[in-house]
This record gives structure tokens, sequence and C-alpha cells, in this order.
């Protein structure tokens, strides 16, 4: 079913760029989409993103997508755009339009991911109910509670020595 999508895509795109000579193509925010240097905005990736096509542009498209060199501003940007991420084909001349809802990925195989213990930094807390409550609440949280109380210094004591501090 996907790929019989994508060919109608393709067939209306060339088919409308052939009659008009400028095709509107919509794309959604996919991270396959390359667009060259350009990103997407915060905007266009809730909106999309609709870029102009002429026949004066090279456009090659396959069975995984669509290979065109577009113009951002003053600069041309190498483009990739899988079939999955074009959302809608049309054209304002003709007023016709091609429109499909974006492509769900097939969902890639997860590895579980091993949670890394969360480690609290008490060195800024000071001795007090602050402290006390803070601590409880990463130790509720993470469900585990290890506190090591460097900045207390312990004093020994050895034989014939004098006392002194180690750290």
């Amino acid at each position: 079913m996907t790929t019989a999508l994508n060919s109608l895509k393709r067939h209306v795109f060339y088919e409308l760029l052939d009659l008009v000579g400028r095709v509107f193509v919509v794309v959604s925010y996919s991270p396959e989409v390359i667009l060259g240097k350009r990103t997407f905005s915060e905007e266009e990736k809730h909106s999309g993103l609709t870029l102009v096509f002429t026949p004066r542009m090279p456009v090659q498209w396959n069975e995984h997508g669509m290979n065109a060199t577009l113009t951002f501003g003053e600069r041309a940007q190498k483009c990739f755009i899988p079939s999955g991420s074009i959302v809608a084909v049309y054209s304002h001349e003709l007023q016709v339009q091609l429109t499909a809802a974006p492509q769900a990925e097939e969902p890639a195989q997860t590895v579980p991911v091993r949670k890394e213990p969360q480690v609290m930094d008490t060195t800024r807390l000071r001795r007090g109910p602050r402290r006390a409550a803070a601590l409880r609440e990463h130790g509720a949280q993470s469900g585990k509670l290890i506190e090591v109380d460097f900045a207390k210094k312990l004093k020994r004591k050895t034989d014939g020595a004098p006392e002194k501090e180690d750290a």
C-alpha cells in the first residue's frame, strides 16, 4: 500500500510539473528529511514546510524519496525528502491537490536502556530541615539513598606520634 501511494505522489508531481510548470509540495517534519544546512523552524515542525518546484530544478524521485537541489535564500542546498514525509502535492493554477496523512514509520526495535542512578549533590545544602527534606525527597524518587559526608574530619591517634588530622 505504501509503495502504491508513493508511486501516486510521484506520478501526480510529474504530471502537474509538465502541465503547469510549477508544483508545491508540503513536507512534514521528520529526522530523515535533509534540507542541506537548513533546518525546520519550530513552527515548520508542527505545520510542515511548503517547497516549490519548477522544471529547471533537477529532481530525481525513486522508491525511497525525492532528491533535489533547492535554493533557500541565495544558497543552493542538496536535499532528500522521504516519500513518507510528503503530505501534499498541489498546484494553485489548476486548483488540484493530492493530500495524504504522514506515513507512520516502521517501529524500530528498541534496546532496553539501563537507567543510570541519580546522584544528588548535597554539598550546597546546609544542615537543618531543608537538607533533611531534600534528602528525603531524593531518596523517595530514586528508591535508594546514600549520603557521604566528606566535610567531617576524623582524628586518629597513632602509637608514639602526636595527634594529627586526616582528611
